[in-house]
C-alpha cells in the first residue's frame, strides 16, 4: 500500500513539470501590430458618401506608402542609386493628394486625408491649412443629418496633425471641442489623454529657460549605468524596467543607436515601440528621455506624465519627469518632489535624491530618507504576491516548472531515504535487557 502512495508525488510532479514546461518554453504567438487609438478610418461609419470615402481611403494608402518610403530613405546612404526613385514616388503621391483636395474641396474625408498626406510628406503648413479647411467645411454643412459625426471626425483629424506637429495645446483644445459635441468619443478621449501633460508643459515652458548643469548637474550628473536619470542624452542613464514586448525593445534599441546621428529618425523608432506596446509605462519613459535628448522638453514632460498615470509605481518615470522639468527651467524644489518619489520606489535613485537635497539645503539627508528607499535597489515593480501575479506567463511558468521538478525530485528521493533509514534501524543491534 505504501509504494503506490509514494509514487503519487512523482507522477504529479512529472505531469506538472511537463505542463508548466510547455508554458515556459512555448514560442510567443505572432500578433498583429497594435495601433494607438487615435483616428478611426471607417469613413462610411462617419456618414461620408461612398465617393468621398473611397477617395480618402486611396489617399490613406498613399500616406502609408509615403511613410514606408521614408523609412527606406532614412536607412539608405545619401549617394545610394535607389534614393531618386523613392523620392520621385513620394512627389507623385503628394501631388495626387494635393490634386484630390482641389478636385473636391468640400469633401471633408478627402481633404482630411490629403492633410495627413501633406504632413507625412513634410509640409506642416499645408497639412494644417487643409485640416482647417476640413473643419470649416464640416461646420458649414449643419443641414447634413450626420453633421455632428463629420465635425467630430474633422476635429479629431486636425488634432492628430497638430499633435504630430508639436502643437500640443491646440491639439488638446480640438479634442476638448470634439468631446463637447460627442461625449465619450474614443479618438478624442485618447488625444485628450495623450496631450494633457504636454499642453500644460507647452504653456509653462513658454519663455522658460533651459537649465543645464552649469555649476553642477545635481541628480543629472550620475554616471551611465548608475540608474539615475542622468541627462537628456540618457539611454544608459536608467536601465529600463518591464521593457515591454520584444518588438518594443528592438525599436527602443534602434532608436538609441540613432539618436545622436538623426534624432528625427530615432523618434520614429520610439513611436514604433509605443505602437508595439502602447500599454507599457516603461516604454513611454524611454520616449520621454529620447524626446528630451532631441530638445523636445514639453513632449518629454508629457510622456513622463503619461507613464506615471499608467504605472504610479514606476520610479524611473518620476526621475524622467524631474529631468524634463529641469530642461523647462522649473525650480529645483519641484524636482526634489519627483526625485524623492523616485527614490522611494526605486533605490537606484537614492543617490540622485541625496545629491539634490544636499544642493538645496547644504546638508546631507539622514540615512533613512527617503524611508522606503532601503531594500528597493534595482527594482520598481511591486513585490510579493502582487509582483508574482504581474509576471508574464513565461516567467511564472518557469517558476512553476522549478517547483514541479522539486516536487518530482522529492518524490524520487523520499522512498530512497525512507528505505535507507529502515535498513539502518533493522541492522542496529538489539539492546540487551
Amino acid at each position: 500500500m505504501g509504494r503506490p502512495l509514494i509514487k503519487v508525488p512523482i507522477i504529479v510532479g512529472i505531469l506538472a513539470a511537463a505542463f508548466f514546461g510547455s508554458i515556459a518554453f512555448a514560442e510567443d504567438p505572432p500578433t498583429a501590430p497594435r495601433t494607438p487609438p487615435s483616428v478611426e478610418n471607417d469613413y462610411e461609419a462617419d456618414g461620408f458618401a461612398a465617393e468621398d470615402a473611397q477617395a480618402a481611403k486611396r489617399l490613406d494608402q498613399g500616406t502609408a506608402k509615403l511613410a514606408a518610403n521614408q523609412v527606406k530613405l532614412d536607412a539608405l546612404p545619401s549617394d545610394d542609386p535607389g534614393r531618386p526613385t523613392l523620392l520621385n514616388e513620394n512627389r507623385k503621391i503628394a501631388a495626387a493628394a494635393d490634386r484630390a483636395s482641389k478636385e473636391c474641396p468640400t469633401c471633408v474625408a478627402t481633404v482630411s486625408a490629403a492633410a495627413a498626406s501633406a504632413l507625412q510628406a513634410g509640409d506642416k503648413t499645408k497639412a494644417q491649412a487643409l485640416s482647417n479647411q476640413a473643419v470649416e467645411v464640416a461646420r458649414s454643412k449643419l443641414s447634413d443629418p450626420r453633421a455632428t459625426d463629420k465635425i467630430v471626425f474633422a476635429l479629431n483629424r486636425r488634432a492628430s496633425i497638430l499633435e504630430k506637429s508639436g502643437e500640443y495645446e491646440r491639439a488638446h483644445a480640438d479634442a476638448q471641442q470634439a468631446l463637447k459635441i460627442k461625449p465619450g468619443d474614443r479618438s478624442a478621449l485618447a488625444m485628450l489623454q495623450m496631450t494633457a501633460g504636454r499642453a500644460k508643459a507647452s504653456s509653462a515652458g513658454a519663455g522658460g529657460r533651459t537649465q543645464s548643469a552649469a555649476g553642477g548637474a545635481g541628480p543629472a550628473a550620475a554616471q551611465p549605468g548608475s540608474g539615475a536619470s542622468s541627462s537628456p542624452s540618457g539611454a544608459p542613464g536608467v536601465a529600463m524596467t518591464n521593457a515591454g514586448s520584444l518588438e518594443a525593445r528592438k525599436q527602443i534599441a534602434l532608436g538609441w543607436s540613432r539618436i545622436s546621428l538623426d534624432a528625427k529618425a530615432a523618434l520614429k523608432n520610439f513611436e514604433a515601440a509605443i505602437t508595439a506596446d502602447p500599454l507599457s509605462a516603461a516604454v513611454r519613459v524611454q520616449r520621454s528621455k529620447a524626446r528630451l535628448a532631441s530638445g523636445d522638453a514639453p513632449g518629454a514632460l508629457g510622456d513622463s506624465d503619461d507613464a506615471i498615470r499608467m504605472d504610479p509605481s514606476l520610479g524611473e518615470a518620476y526621475a524622467a519627469r524631474a529631468e524634463a522639468k529641469r530642461a523647462l527651467g522649473r525650480a529645483e524644489e519641484e524636482l526634489l518632489t519627483d526625485y524623492e518619489e523616485a527614490a522611494k520606489l526605486d533605490g537606484r535613485f537614492t543617490q540622485a535624491y541625496r545629491a539634490l537635497v544636499t544642493r538645496l539645503t547644504g546638508e546631507a539627508p539622514s540615512s533613512g530618507a527617503p524611508a522606503a528607499a532601503a531594500g528597493t535597489a534595482g527594482r520598481s515593480a511591486p513585490g510579493g504576491i502582487r509582483g508574482l501575479l504581474s509576471l508574464p506567463p513565461k516567467q511564472w511558468g518557469m517558476i512553476a516548472l522549478l517547483c514541479a521538478l522539486a516536487a518530482a525530485l522529492g518524490g524520487v528521493l523520499s522512498p530512497l531515504l525512507l528505505k535507507k533509514r529502515r535498513s539502518s534501524e533493522n541492522s542496529a543491534p538489539t539492546p540487551r535487557p
